[in-house]
């Protein structure tokens, strides 16, 4: 899921900012081999059934796959001692869950590239504009 996550989130974000932010975010890749990385993002850039891409959204699969945050917590050391309900959104955590980690939003962890709802919401708008 992580590749195909960070594969749908690059190859949407093909502005400058965006080249920037996927640099970012393969520098936080822990033992990852560039290279190998990016040759294989297109295997995690996949299309349904009704022909259109797939789209992931981290928080939700989070919930889904990984309530507890094990995972998280495995390679996301940053944010391992968030409690259970704000491991898959730390950035919504109350101030002292957040000082009470050790998690200083922006500095010790970044806070979020694209705001999901608001991407979700423009894209469903201009998909409708397709259709009408």
């Amino acid at each position: 899921v992580s590749r195909t996550l960070f594969a749908e989130f690059a190859e949407h974000r093909q502005t400058e900012r965006g080249k920037e932010e996927t640099g970012w975010v393969l520098l936080g890749l822990r033992n990852a081999d560039e290279a190998i990385a990016l040759a294989t993002l297109p295997a995690g850039v996949q299309r349904d059934a009704g022909g259109t891409h797939v789209r992931f959204n981290p928080t939700a699969q989070g919930l889904k796959f990984d309530l507890s945050g094990a995972y998280v917590r495995r390679w996301v050391p940053e944010i391992a001692h968030l409690p259970d309900e704000w491991i898959h959104q730390p950035w919504a955590a109350p101030p002292h869950a957040l000082e009470a980690a050790g998690v200083r939003l922006g500095k010790t962890y970044p806070l979020p590239l694209v705001q999901h709802d608001a991407a979700r919401n423009a894209a469903l708008a201009a998909l409708a504009t397709l259709k009408a």
